[in-house]
C-alpha cells in the first residue's frame, strides 16, 4: 500500500546507522538518552528487542520516571514477539506484583516460555538447586542501580535487574 510505503520512508532516515547493537552500546555506556530514542525509533519499526530496551528503562527509571505499569506493557509486547529476556522480566513482574497483579501461576508461565527458548536466568530460577535441594528462588532489588547488577553472560541475555539467591523452607 502507498500510505505505508510512505510512512516507512518517512521513518526509515532517522533509524539509519542507528542499528539496535549500537543503541545497545549506548545504553551501557550509560548514555540512557541516546539509548531510549534510537529505542523508540526502532521499537515503532516493530523491533522487539528495542521494545524489551524501553521497558527495562521504564522498570529502572533510567532517562525516564520509573513506571512498572509501562514497563509490564513494554515487557508484554516483546514477549509476545519471544524476546526472551522480557519474558523472563515479565515473569518477575507477576512474581512481585509491579505494575501488574500478583499472579505466580503467571510469573512461572512466562519464566517457563523464556526458558524453554534457552534462557538460562529462567532454567535456573524454575530448576531447583542441586546444593540447596529445598528452593530456589528470584530476589527482585528494584533499588539497586543497574550498574551493580549481575552481568551473567557476553550474550546481553542476562544484565538483568535480577538476583539468584537460596531460601531454605523447612
Amino acid at each position: 500500500p502507498p500510505l505505508l510505503f510512505a510512512v516507512l520512508v518517512a521513518i526509515e532516515p532517522s533509524v539509519r546507522g542507528q542499528t539496535l547493537e549500537e543503541a545497545i552500546r549506548r545504553y551501557d555506556q550509560g548514555d540512557f538518552d541516546t539509548a531510549r530514542t534510537w529505542f523508540e525509533k526502532r521499537a515503532e519499526l516493530d523491533d522487539a528487542q528495542a521494545t524489551y530496551y524501553l521497558g527495562r528503562m521504564l522498570e529502572r527509571g533510567e532517562s525516564v520516571s520509573r513506571d512498572y505499569e509501562a514497563a509490564a506493557q513494554k515487557y508484554r509486547a516483546a514477549a509476545d514477539a519471544d524476546v526472551a529476556e522480557a519474558q523472563f522480566a515479565l515473569g518477575g513482574l507477576y512474581e512481585y506484583g509491579m505494575g501488574v497483579r500478583r499472579d505466580p501461576a503467571e510469573a512461572r508461565l512466562w519464566y517457563q516460555k523464556a526458558a524453554d527458548q534457552g534462557y538460562a536466568p529462567a532454567q535456573q530460577a524454575l530448576s531447583p538447586s542441586t546444593t540447596e535441594p529445598k528452593t530456589n528462588r528470584i530476589s527482585f532489588n528494584p533499588a539497586k542501580p543497574a550498574s551493580l547488577q549481575p552481568k551473567l553472560g557476553a550474550k546481553r541475555e542476562a544484565n538483568v535487574s535480577w538476583e539468584f539467591v537460596s531460601e531454605v523452607k523447612d
